[in-house]
């Protein structure tokens, strides 16, 4: 009787050793689910904000336009449709107790923080690295994209905390 004790709970943890294994990997991959929606329709409005930024940065070439100028143009048009579509497809700007002009300002501020890892990115690994110019790009695409991301989920859209969420819930203090 002991033995088939035994045998019923070794055999009982060493069922529960697999479920708690994937319950870890779980555990890591629910955060990514969470945010892998919204990080796909962030994906198709950068998509879509990109290529507007190259046809009037392409346009205005055209129109004989200095390039760096034509590249400002373009941004700067992109990132205004970028707003636009993130406010009605990506995230929830009425959760963020903010006013618009200040959600503006984050986002285009988080977009010169985009810029800025772009130049340093695509300036290190073509200078330093070597890397040839499109991969260098690819890179920096690449770096912005998570980081620009990242601190638009994070800080710009981030939902307004409220007193009971922050602890200050002063109901519950005696009088």
């Amino acid at each position: 009787m002991r033995a088939s004790l035994a045998a019923a709970h070794s055999h009982r943890r060493a069922a529960c050793v697999v479920p708690v294994g994937l319950c870890k990997g779980a555990a890591l991959a629910a955060p990514f689910e969470r945010v892998a929606p919204q990080l796909s329709r962030y994906a198709l409005v950068s998509m879509l904000a990109l290529a507007v930024d190259f046809l009037v940065f392409l346009a205005l070439v055209g129109a004989v336009l200095r390039p760096s100028l034509a590249g400002a143009a373009g941004y700067a048009t992109g990132l205004a449709l970028h707003y636009a579509l993130s406010v009605r497809f990506v995230f929830d700007a009425g959760a963020t107790g903010k006013s618009e002009t200040r959600l503006v300002a984050e986002y285009f501020a988080a977009g010169s923080i985009g810029l800025a890892i772009t130049v340093i990115v695509i300036d290190f690994a073509s200078g330093m690295l070597g890397m040839p110019p499109l991969s260098a790009k690819i890179a920096a695409a690449s770096a912005s994209f998570l980081i620009v991301f990242a601190l638009r989920r994070m800080v710009v859209f981030a939902a307004r905390r409220t007193g009971a969420a922050l602890g200050l819930d002063r109901s519950r203090t005696a009088a």
